[in-house]
């Protein structure tokens, strides 16, 4: 069973698994596609704000449109990579289920 502490991680796999989703069409020409991959943007761009407030220390607040898609395109493509690929998720995950 998930507990509220582990909600913030899942959100992030999830975020990560829809940008992956969002660029497929581009290589199979499915016009549908991008319109449903930008519906998944936006819940999971609302999901991952959730699950940030729910975390010990939030984020700050965004300073403007510039400072939200600079932070959210450098947190999905530097910062998470970085924190599974280092293991810390899985530890984290781990952890919260304790």
């Amino acid at each position: 069973m998930i507990v509220l502490d582990q909600l913030p991680l899942l959100i992030a796999v999830v975020f990560g698994q829809q940008s992956s989703a969002e660029r497929y069409p581009l290589f199979t020409l499915n016009w549908l596609s991008p319109f449903v991959g930008g519906a998944l943007a936006l819940l999971s761009i609302v999901a991952q704000g959730r699950g940030h407030k729910l975390e010990e220390h939030p984020a700050e607040p965004f300073n403007g449109p510039g400072d939200f898609i600079r932070r959210i395109l450098r947190e999905q493509f530097i910062t998470f990579p970085r924190f599974v690929l280092s293991g810390q998720w899985r530890q984290q995950f781990r952890a919260a289920r304790r």
